[in-house]
């Protein structure tokens, strides 16, 4: 966690949200009794899940990050396994790229005793403070849809 801000939310959070989304999808399309294929559906929630990821990509990276440093593909399966979905290369490595040039991660390579040098990926003092602001932001909006849930 942050030194700065503490999230009450579990690291599952998000994971959970999204499978709870997808089970009700059907449901909650019934309910309003919208009028609309379940193909039509599902292309629609498919998009809108995708989208949904590829905005939160960087926080749960700058997440994963604050946990303990990584590798690409060390990082990739960390993410796979979070949000229950595959991350591709070409998704992971821009957004490293854009992070270290930022300056929220820093990178070194690493001999290892068997196989080639990897290239480990930490958060920076930069980092971390953003990653506190997002944690704020994540927080102000995740009880906002909660509790709009409840009324």
């Amino acid at each position: 966690m942050s030194s700065l801000v503490k999230s009450k939310y579990s690291r599952s959070t998000l994971a959970t949200l999204l499978t709870e989304v997808y089970r009700y999808r059907i449901y909650a399309c019934s309910f309003r009794r919208v009028a609309v294929s379940k193909s039509s559906l599902d292309d629609s929630f498919r998009k809108w899940e995708r989208q949904l990821r590829k905005g939160l990509l960087a926080y749960l990276v700058l997440r994963e990050l604050e946990r303990s440093k990584h590798y690409g593909y060390s990082l990739i399966a960390a993410l796979t396994r979070t949000l229950e979905a595959n991350m591709a290369e070409g998704t992971i490595y821009p957004l490293l790229n854009r992070l270290e040039q930022d300056e929220m991660i820093e990178s070194s390579w690493e001999i290892q005793r068997s196989g080639p040098a990897r290239k480990y990926y930490r958060l920076t003092k930069l980092g971390r403070d953003l990653l506190a602001a997002m944690d704020q932001h994540w927080n102000h909006v995740s009880e906002r849809v909660m509790r709009r849930g409840d009324a």
